[in-house]
């Protein structure tokens, strides 16, 4: 798995490498731009989406994430509540009806706000499924499609 990991690095950093230097060059014309830079751009991004991926199965298999394992595992057992949520925060940050930060933030912004979102699911994530079974989102999911209401509280032990 390291290996399949590597190997698409390998494909994807340099494809996404010359995709970046030949949008910079500023005298690409839009033929160019859709013959030879977009498709640059999807086989480097689908290249590193394998890549990380596979980083991260392999990481998880080998046991290297450590604490981060449980966090990521709670994080994607309410998958939709954490979904919806980033949904309500960036649209709240980004939206006219909120802040209005759209196209004010530049990249280095936009990844500290991805990041800081992030770790805050994560740990919410965790401290919420240590007290209910399922996430919010989830629980009203499964109770209104099987018509019924689902406990949400985990037991408390004798």
């Amino acid at each position: 798995m390291l290996f399949r990991s590597l190997s698409m690095y390998l494909v994807g950093l340099p494809t996404t490498w010359i995709a970046l230097m030949l949008s910079l060059g500023g005298s690409v014309t839009m033929e160019t731009r859709l013959r030879v830079v977009l498709p640059l751009e999807l086989v480097g991004s689908l290249a590193l989406a394998l890549a990380h991926a596979a980083a991260i199965l392999w990481a998880w298999k080998t046991g290297r994430l450590g604490r981060l394992a449980g966090s990521l595992e709670a994080a994607g057992k309410m998958a939709l509540t954490n979904y919806l949520a980033q949904t309500v925060i960036c649209s709240f940050l980004f939206s006219g009806w909120g802040i209005g930060l759209y196209g004010s933030v530049p990249r280095a912004g936009l990844a500290l706000i991805v990041a800081c979102i992030w770790v805050v699911q994560l740990a919410w994530s965790r401290w919420w499924l240590a007290r209910y079974r399922l996430g919010p989102m989830e629980w009203a999911w499964r109770s209104l499609t099987s018509f019924t209401r689902l406990p949400l509280a985990r037991p408390t032990p004798a």
